[in-house]
Order: C-alpha cells, then sequence, then structure tokens
C-alpha cells in the first residue's frame, strides 16, 4: 500500500483489560489479554519496523497505561501487561534510536471509551458458591460507574498522541489527562501500605466491605 516505503509512524493502541482477583482468574482470560496487549503489540512492531530500519526513519508510539506504573486491585493481570508494554518500549527506545527510530510511550489515564464496559463484562462469570469475593461481584455495576466517574475526554489523549507524533525531540513518556499525572506523582511520594489501604477501600476490598470474618 505505500509502494515499498512502508510507515512513517506506528501507534500501537490494541488493548483490553478485565477485572478478576487473582485468586479466581481463568488461564484462558490471562492468555488473551497478553496476546493482545503484550504479544501482539511486538508482532505489529516486528511486521512494520524492516522498512523504517532500511530508511533510517520513523516513530513508533505504544500506548500503554497509568496502571503500567500503579497496580490496582483486580487489574492485575491487565497492570501486568501494561507494565510489559512499558519494559518493552524502554527497550525498544534504546535499541531503535541508533537506527533513527524513536520510540515514545503514551500513559492514557481513565478515559471514556469501553474500558469500563469490557472491563466487568467477565466478573459475573466468575460468581461462585464459597467465593471469598462474593460481595465484591455483587457490586459489579457499581464498581464500573466508579471507573466511569473520573473519565475524561478521549480528546486529551489523542493531544498526547499528537504531540508524541510530531515533536521533534518527543519525551519517553506522555501522561494524560493532567489527574493521571497528579495520581502517579502521589503514588511515588506516598507509602505503599497507604496506597494499598486507599485502592482497597476504593474498591471495596477490606475486609469489612467483603464481609470476610477475621480469625479467632
Amino acid at each position: 500500500m505505500t509502494d515499498g516505503y512502508g510507515l512513517d509512524a506506528l501507534v500501537n493502541n490494541a488493548g483490553y483489560g478485565e477485572m478478576a482477583p487473582l485468586l479466581e482468574v481463568r488461564e484462558e482470560d490471562v492468555r488473551a489479554m497478553y496476546e493482545t496487549n503484550v504479544f501482539g503489540l511486538l508482532a505489529v512492531t516486528q511486521a512494520f519496523l524492516p522498512q523504517m530500519v532500511r530508511r533510517g526513519a520513523g516513530r513508533i508510539v505504544n500506548v500503554s497505561s497509568g496502571g503500567g506504573r500503579l497496580t490496582l486491585p483486580l487489574f492485575g493481570v491487565y497492570n501486568s501487561t501494561k507494565y510489559a508494554v512499558e519494559s518493552l518500549s524502554d527497550a525498544m527506545r534504546m535499541e531503535l534510536k541508533p537506527l533513527g527510530i524513536r520510540v515514545v510511550i503514551v500513559e492514557p489515564g481513565a478515559t471514556k471509551t469501553e474500558f469500563a464496559n469490557t472491563s466487568v463484562r467477565k466478573m459475573a462469570s466468575y460468581r461462585r458458591d464459597g467465593s471469598p469475593y462474593a460481595a465484591l461481584y455483587a457490586r459489579a455495576d457499581e464498581l464500573k460507574a466508579q471507573l466511569e466517574r473520573p473519565a475524561a475526554d478521549p480528546i486529551v489523549v489523542v493531544r498526547a498522541l499528537e504531540r508524541a507524533l510530531t515533536a521533534s525531540r518527543p519525551r519517553a513518556r506522555y501522561i494524560a489527562p493532567f489527574g493521571a499525572r497528579i495520581m502517579l506523582a502521589l503514588a511515588a511520594w506516598l507509602p505503599t501500605p497507604l496506597i494499598d489501604w486507599l485502592l482497597t477501600s476504593m474498591f471495596g476490598m477490606t475486609r469489612k466491605q467483603l464481609k470476610v470474618s477475621t480469625p479467632a
């Protein structure tokens, strides 16, 4: 389609997440997320790189997530795929810069897309008698609303993508929206036990919220 020229720029945006506690997540769901979020990204990049290398020019933008630097409860698998994207992107940036190719990461925070719907869609299939997370599964709709509440307009991420694609000297990472920058900065500064308490409380995962009895 490009008559042998190849791409000037590649944006790896495909990705999705599903919510489930790691105690109960199914192996096939883990593999499916990795196939799309990690292996798919690497395969597409390798497919388009050769012409960029021959030309000595090109740009790759990998869409990661604020969840590639801060892990949330119930998103352990999804977050781990984004941590992988961060690491792959860091390696690409160093390996490809001498060949004339720039690699940039864009880290979106909560955005008004179908992400929240996709995240909770399979939660009902994990419900089972005796699960310690039964109270959590019953709150799936509430969790979805909680994810959607702070979501920003997608245009803020589009603007970050545009800067990543067009800046003559792009930064290694662009975070959008601004609230996501604040959240990541606080997470890096506050003590880990406090972050754990804030996140588990927000997701309804304290002993009291899960209605788990305290051992005698």
